[in-house]
């Protein structure tokens, strides 16, 4: 592990190309980075699908601006349920990874669900959250 501090690796010139080119889309444009990684995480895990990272590691999202969002609490979770065991915590190379991966299916598949009907993806995102806000709500009230 890189002793600089731990980024987030967004790895070739072509997956790059598309996180910029979904980071200037209107429906995207006013989220952080970190935000529209934690949906390309989730769109990614929602699918099933991790790419796995090829090639040279080139950090894009530094470890000062992991450490002040809520996106590395995210990937824990997904390396758990992804796994089946806490013990990949112990692990941070291990757990990033399987984000990474998950991310960047995320990012291809929102950007070709964006350029097919973007009103669409919207309105798919939109039901998404709504699905996922109310099952909590339903476990909170059975509790």
């Amino acid at each position: 592990m890189n002793k600089v501090g731990r980024r987030v690796f967004i790895n070739d010139d072509d997956f790059y190309g598309v996180v910029k080119s979904l980071q200037s889309e209107p429906l995207f444009k006013k989220l952080e980075l970190t935000e529209l990684f934690a949906i390309a995480i989730i769109y990614g895990k929602k699918n099933k699908i991790r790419t796995p990272l090829i090639g040279k590691k080139t950090g894009r999202i530094k470890e000062d601006t992991l450490s002040n969002s809520n996106l590395p609490y995210l990937m824990m979770a997904v390396a758990v349920e992804e796994t089946g065991s806490f013990e990949i915590l112990a692990k941070e190379e291990d757990y990033f990874k399987i984000s990474e991966e998950y991310a960047k299916t995320g990012f291809y598949l929102l950007e070709k669900d964006y350029n097919d009907d973007p009103k669409k993806l919207f309105s798919k995102l939109e039901m998404e959250a709504l699905k996922f806000f109310d099952s909590n709500i339903d476990e909170e009230e059975k509790s």
